[in-house]
C-alpha cells in the first residue's frame, strides 16, 4: 500500500508482490496469491488509477469468491474498489447493468458483505434517478444485512452504509441529517483498522467533504 508515495515506492511493492505470489505457487496457497493481488488492487485505487484497478480487480473478484472460506474479505474489498471504479470513469450504464444482478446473486447466496456493497451502490442509483422511497428501502435492506453494531468495531460494511446513506440524504435535500451521519460515525472510523487502507480514507474523506458542502 505505497501507493501515495510515488513510482519508486510503487515499483518495490510491485517487487514484493511478485515475490509473495511465486511464494504462495510453490506452497499452493492459492487465497494468499489472492491477497497479493489484492494489494495490487488497494494499490491502484489508492493512487487513482481507476482504469488499472478496475482491470486488476475483475479476476480477482472470481478468485476471491472461490477462497472465500479462508479469506472471505478479498472478494468484497475488490468488489467496492470495482465499482468505485466504475463509478470514477462514470461508467454509469455498467454500473446499473452490474449492480441488480449481483445484488440478486448476494441476496441469494446470504452473502452479506456482498449485499451491502452492492447495496448501497443501488441506493445511489436509485437516488440519481430521484426514486428516493426505493433508495431509502435499499439502505434499510443494507442495514439489515449488516446489524454488527459500529460501535463494536467500524467494518468496510459500516463504511459503505455511511456512504448510502448520507448520499440518500444529499439527494433528498437534507443536508443536516447528512452532516449529522457523518459526525456519528467520523470518530469512529478514525479509531478503525480500515483508516489505515487508503483507498478507504479517500472515500471518507469524500463523503464528509461533500456532506459539510
Amino acid at each position: 500500500l505505497l501507493a501515495a508515495l510515488g513510482a519508486a515506492a510503487r515499483g518495490r511493492m510491485q517487487a514484493q508482490l511478485a515475490s509473495a505470489r511465486a511464494l504462495a505457487q510453490r506452497c499452493g496457497a492459492a487465497a494468499i496469491a489472492d491477497l497479493a493481488d489484492l494489494v495490487a488492487v488497494l494499490a491502484a485505487t489508492g493512487a487513482g488509477d481507476s482504469a488499472g484497478a478496475l482491470a486488476l480487480a475483475d479476476p480477482l473478484i472470481r478468485a476471491g469468491t472461490a477462497h472465500a472460506a479462508e479469506l472471505p474479505g478479498i472478494a468484497a474489498l475488490a468488489r467496492m474498489c470495482q465499482l468505485r471504479a466504475l463509478f470514477l470513469l462514470g461508467r454509469y450504464p455498467a454500473l446499473r447493468a452490474e449492480v441488480p444482478g449481483l445484488l440478486l446473486a448476494a441476496r441469494a447466496a446470504d452473502d452479506r458483505a456482498a449485499q451491502v456493497a452492492c447495496g448501497s451502490v443501488a441506493a445511489w442509483l436509485h437516488a440519481v434517478d430521484g426514486d428516493l422511497a426505493a433508495a431509502r428501502a435499499e439502505v434499510d435492506a443494507c442495514a439489515a444485512a449488516w446489524t454488527e453494531p459500529p460501535e463494536r468495531g467500524y467494518s468496510l460494511q459500516h463504511l459503505q452504509l455511511l456512504v448510502a446513506r448520507v448520499n440518500v440524504h444529499l439527494a433528498a435535500g437534507e443536508p443536516r441529517e447528512a452532516w449529522a451521519q457523518v459526525e456519528a460515525e467520523g470518530p469512529l472510523f478514525a479509531r478503525s483498522g480500515i483508516r489505515q487502507i487508503l483507498p478507504l480514507q479517500t472515500q471518507a474523506a469524500d463523503i464528509a467533504g461533500r456532506a459539510a458542502l
